[in-house]
This record gives structure tokens, C-alpha cells and sequence, in this order.
């Protein structure tokens, strides 16, 4: 009868211990998920999304400065142009030496235009390639690649679309951009024998008929690079959107929220 009552008592309190032994065990690992799931979390944020943003910025910013900096190259053009004419009217022969060093520093100036033009055509170009990576690893880990690839696309199409017409823009206007072709046509010109007017009438001639029209053509290089920029902004809003919404809701739902809902 004793035996009967201990055996009871043995299967009552393993009957209670058990569940109570399991429960902590599986509440225990649900806590542990979910402190996983936190700093899975986290890790987005800290090391995809915050970056990206930091890298975005300063694309924005690089390319914000380029395609200003093809108003800017139109302008010193302009003002080389000007400045030419001004002085052949004037006789070069009798310029002073005050003229001849503000005229110097202004094709001092064009040449620096054309080298920051450069150095920015080549950051932007960088940081396009270093952006995109990035885009496409928060994809990954955001689950959201399908979608990337969707808004990628749309961008990539228009992009080119832009090229192609500045291409054909570009054909219609005696072929590609030669920076170095003009500086040198210039860097000629200031050296020749001024003494010479049938020399300088000839320079002048060609300086003229090749420098002039270049600044409309890269004031409309520069709003089609604005074209450029803003279908790039206009990507990463989507982008944005995209990415806040799949972390806004991990942050909301939380581990067990998804686990049991």
C-alpha cells in the first residue's frame, strides 16, 4: 500500500516537474532567438543601412558638383572667348603686362575647370560602382532583391537612354569631348609670336570656331548629367522606402511575433 502511494506521488511530481522543466528550456531558447533575432537586427542597421546612407550622401554630393561643374567649365569658356576677342580688338602687341597676366590666369583657370571636371566625372563614377554594391547587399539581407533588381532596372533603362541621346547630341556637334584637344589649341595661341598679325588673325579664326560653340555644349552636357543625377535620387527613394519598410517591420513584429503570428 506504502509502495502504491510513493509510486503516485513519483508520477504526480514528475507529471508537474516535467512541463515546468521543458517550459523553461523552450521559453529559455525562444528568449535566446530572440536576443539573436535583436542583433541580427542591429547588424542591418549598423552595418548595411547606416553605411549606405553615409556612401549615398557623398555620391549625391560628388555628382550634385558634377554636373554644376559643367556650367562651370561653360563659363570660364565663355569668359576665355570673350577675353580674346576683347584683346585682339585691342592689338596684342600693346597689352599690358597687367592684361597679359589676367589673361594668363584666366586660361589658368579653364584648365583647372577641365581638370576638377575630370577628377569629379571619375569620383562619381567610383562611388556610382561602390553604391550599387552596397544597394545590392542590403537587398540580400533585407530579403528585398527581387524587388532591387525590379527598380534597377527601370534606372539602368533610363540612364542609357540619357547617354544615347547625349551621344547622338554630342555626334552632331563635331564628335566627343577632347578636353586636352582645346587646351592645347589654346596653350598654341597664347604662345604664338604675337607680333605676327596675320598669325593671330589666323589663331583667332580657329579659337573662335572651336571654342565658342563648346559652351553650349557643355551647358547642355550639364543639365543632361542633372538628368542623370536625379534619376539616381529618384532609385535610392525607392530603395529607401523599401529597406525602412522591411526593417520597420522586424523592429515592430519582433521574433515571437512571427514565430507564433
Amino acid at each position: 500500500m506504502v509502495g502504491k502511494y510513493k509510486s503516485l506521488i513519483l508520477k504526480t511530481m514528475i507529471t508537474a516537474i516535467l512541463p515546468l522543466f521543458f517550459g523553461s528550456l523552450l521559453f529559455s531558447g525562444l528568449i535566446e532567438s530572440y536576443k539573436n533575432d535583436m542583433n541580427s537586427r542591429r547588424e542591418i542597421l549598423n552595418d548595411y543601412y547606416r553605411p549606405m546612407r553615409d556612401i549615398r550622401n557623398d555620391c549625391h554630393n560628388k555628382h550634385n558638383d558634377l554636373f554644376l561643374q559643367y556650367g562651370s567649365v561653360a563659363g570660364s569658356l565663355k569668359l576665355f572667348s570673350d577675353e580674346t576677342s576683347r584683346f585682339s580688338e585691342i592689338n596684342f602687341n600693346k597689352i599690358t603686362h597687367e592684361q597679359a597676366i589676367f589673361y594668363v590666369s584666366i586660361v589658368k583657370t579653364l584648365r583647372s575647370e577641365y581638370e576638377k571636371l575630370n577628377m569629379l566625372k571619375k569620383n562619381v563614377s567610383e562611388c556610382t560602382s561602390v553604391l550599387n554594391r552596397i544597394y545590392t547587399e542590403l537587398s540580400i539581407v533585407t530579403g528585398s532583391y527581387d524587388e532591387f533588381v525590379k527598380v534597377l532596372t527601370h534606372r539602368t533603362a533610363l540612364i542609357n537612354e540619357l547617354y544615347s541621346k547625349r551621344a547622338v547630341f554630342l555626334k552632331g556637334h563635331n564628335g566627343d569631348i577632347n578636353e586636352e584637344k582645346y587646351l592645347q589649341i589654346i596653350h598654341d595661341f597664347i604662345s604664338s609670336d604675337l607680333s605676327n598679325d596675320a598669325l593671330i588673325a589666323e589663331k583667332m579664326k580657329g579659337i573662335k570656331g572651336v571654342i565658342l560653340p563648346l559652351v553650349s555644349i557643355y551647358i547642355a552636357i550639364g543639365e543632361s548629367e542633372k538628368e542623370v543625377f536625379d534619376a539616381e535620387y529618384q532609385m535610392f527613394v525607392k530603395l529607401n522606402d523599401i529597406y525602412l519598410e522591411d526593417m520597420n517591420s522586424r523592429f515592430k513584429r519582433g521574433f515571437i511575433a512571427r514565430l507564433f503570428f
